[in-house]
């Protein structure tokens, strides 16, 4: 019986896992994208920028004008063909397309982890570790919406660059396609191009040149649609380059970068952990005078961010010899810190740290998993996996994204039909859109109909 068992775990988990169990994996991951707010498949909503600014372009233009329009001094192909799409059926339904197009990329990523030859991912329980804490790390405000999908398009494009090939052959096509779509809609994928270049001057693969070159062109493209925003051609782009404050930015970067994915949020308002809080704070206080708690952030929280630095650090170097660990690290310093000091207001926050937190989460894995890791690292790895499997709070932090008591979509469309001129409230306060009559085209919506932006940008 034993020997049958164990036959049938290297067969099914600590191999690549048989289709069946893939097949499982990946309807598992569909439930639980629907599990965590079912209400935003009954009664989708716009969010954001999405609504003010790309739908509105899209329901006011052409296809052809949408798909070469520019928002916010960078390209973004996938928004204007979800917007697009989004604006071809009856208003009623167009934020359930957005959404829906938001939850295919979700899951296609975690679906990439599952089906994709991964070296650094040899075990099926290390995939299905990763496919779920994809969507697990995901804050509310990227969930199931348009303007969140760039985050999940650079852990894809980063899974590209993990994915086994031969060095002498050409990539496939959707590869191809795949980075090149990536590199289209937003920036972040683009940032990865210093690890591609470290991959490709490892192994000299075609494929990798044949990436490099694809991200090079998005690049390109992507750096003069800034520049030009940036010189007031179009866009609004300057405040993402404003000062901050230096403290503010460190600790919501340990905050959300390394705090909040491996202990949640809940465990830091229990009692218990507010007097130790008090007594910790009182230690440092009379050393700082102002403690890093004015900046938003509690001191115990900041150290056991670095503490996690720390260790990851250790088990960094422990790694420092298999073939990936290089690429992990250098995608990760690249995209976390370039990614936060273009964030809006260099401000940081959870959403830029997101695909930076998925290369964390992919290193852990391939630590707790890897039979050179030192004994030691491989059982803290597993600690801290179940750590934050255990405490990350799936349900209770949509209340970031999502109120039944915010305004309904089709009631608000209701009012507008009613009065054309009504600014339409989407999600969150206080964004609202106005579109053209309703007993107009889309060529009156160009004559006569601007898209009212958010008070809030980025």
């Amino acid at each position: 019986m034993g020997e049958a068992l164990a036959g049938w775990w290297r067969r099914n988990v600590g191999g690549g896992g048989s289709a069946p169990a893939r097949v499982l994996l990946t309807l598992g991951v569909a439930l639980f994208i629907v599990w965590r707010q079912p209400e935003l498949f009954t009664a989708p909503r716009f969010w954001a920028e999405e609504g003010t600014n790309f739908f509105t372009y899209a329901h006011t233009h052409t296809w052809w004008e949408n798909l070469f329009h520019a928002q916010f001094g960078y390209y973004t192909l996938y928004n204007s063909l979800a917007t697009s799409l989004a604006a071809a059926v009856p208003l009623e339904h167009a934020p359930l397309v957005t959404t829906g197009l938001a939850a295919a990329v979700q899951l296609g990523v975690s679906a990439a982890v599952l089906w994709w030859t991964l070296p650094l991912l040899p075990s099926l329980w290390q995939r299905a570790v990763v496919a779920f804490g994809i969507q697990f790390l995901a804050h509310p405000r990227i969930w199931l919406t348009t303007i969140g999908v760039q985050y999940f398009l650079c852990v894809l494009s980063f899974l590209v660059l993990l994915e086994e090939r031969d060095p002498g052959q050409t990539p496939p096509l959707s590869r191809q396609l795949i980075i090149t779509g990536t590199g289209l809609t937003g920036v972040l994928s683009c940032f990865l191009l210093p690890a591609f270049f470290l991959r490709w001057r490892r192994d000299r693969s075609r494929g990798d040149l044949r990436y490099i070159l694809i991200l090079t062109a998005c690049l390109a493209l992507q750096s003069t649609v800034f520049l030009a925003a940036l010189a007031g051609k179009g866009g609004d782009v300057d405040f993402r380059l404003r000062a901050t404050d230096p403290l503010r930015l460190a600790t919501h970067f340990i905050h959300f970068q390394f705090v909040v994915p491996f202990t949640g949020r809940v465990i830091w308002l229990g009692d218990t952990v507010g007097q130790f809080e008090d007594r910790v704070a009182g230690l440092f206080r009379p050393l700082l005078g102002s403690t890093p708690a004015t900046h938003d952030y509690l001191v115990l929280q900041q150290l056991s961010g670095v503490a996690i630095v720390l260790f990851l650090a250790a088990g960094t170097w422990a790694l420092r010899r298999q073939r990936d660990t290089g690429v992990i690290v250098t995608s990760f310093v690249v995209v976390a810190a370039l990614s936060t000091l273009l964030s809006v207001n260099a401000s940081g926050g959870p959403r830029y740290t997101y695909a930076p937190s998925v290369m964390i989460l992919v290193l852990v894995v391939a630590m707790a998993g890897h039979t050179g890791t030192p004994a030691l690292f491989r059982r803290a790895a597993a600690g801290m996996l179940l750590a934050a499997i255990l405490l990350c709070d799936y349900r209770a932090t949509m209340v970031f994204a999502y109120s039944p008591d915010w305004p309904q979509w089709r009631q608000e469309l209701q009012r507008w039909r009613s009065d054309p001129a009504y600014q339409m409230k989407i999600w969150p306060a206080p964004f609202q859109m106005t579109l053209p009559s309703p007993a107009g085209s889309k060529q009156a919506g160009e004559r006569g109909g601007t898209p009212c932006l958010s008070t809030i940008p980025g």
